[in-house]
């Protein structure tokens, strides 16, 4: 049996995500497998055939020759990874960041939920409904304070820095 394998899932953004490219290096480091999976979607009426596109090459990972796989999403990516996880009976770890509204009835304290993080001014998902959420499934969170959905401040590489720095010692701290 394999060691592990670790898949991103972005969000619109493409996989070029530095906050997902550190998280899943925590991965890699330990000798984890690595996907990166974009999950770029423009409008509504592309979503079904992603998200089946997505699901078939899932499938051909053979995810169960794995010791351990975890899914580290971002924005649609958490939906999509979660909906992957449930529909595919996948045992999978997942660190999700900045989910969106439709991953909200993934987010049970049984589905094996490492970390949740968002900003403080995610507009797709009020910090208080994160955080009532997650108190409410014991699940461990963080909310960065001064970013948005895109856990970036535009313009400001050394606060981005610190952003991702936050993120990563405290997502290292439950792994």
């Amino acid at each position: 049996m394999k060691k592990g394998m670790v898949i991103s899932f972005t969000g619109s953004w493409g996989v070029d995500i530095p906050l997902l490219y550190y998280s899943v290096s925590i991965f890699s480091d330990k000798g984890y497998d690595v996907e990166r999976i974009s999950c770029k979607c423009l409008d509504e009426n592309e979503f079904e055939a992603l998200y089946e596109s997505i699901k078939q090459y899932i499938i051909s990972l053979k995810l169960s020759d794995y010791e351990d796989v975890v899914f580290v999403s971002k924005s649609l990516g958490t939906y999509i990874s979660c909906k992957l996880k449930e529909e595919l009976g996948i045992s999978a770890r997942l660190v999700l960041y900045t989910p969106v509204e439709e991953t909200v009835p993934y987010m049970k304290n049984d589905n094996d939920i490492i970390f949740v993080a968002t900003g403080d001014e995610d507009k797709f998902m009020p910090e208080n409904r994160l955080v009532s959420l997650c108190h409410k499934e014991n699940l461990h969170y963080w909310i960065e304070k001064g970013v948005g959905h895109s856990m970036e401040i535009t313009g400001d590489l050394s606060k981005n820095l610190l952003v991702i720095q936050n993120v990563i010692t405290k997502l290292q701290t439950l792994i």
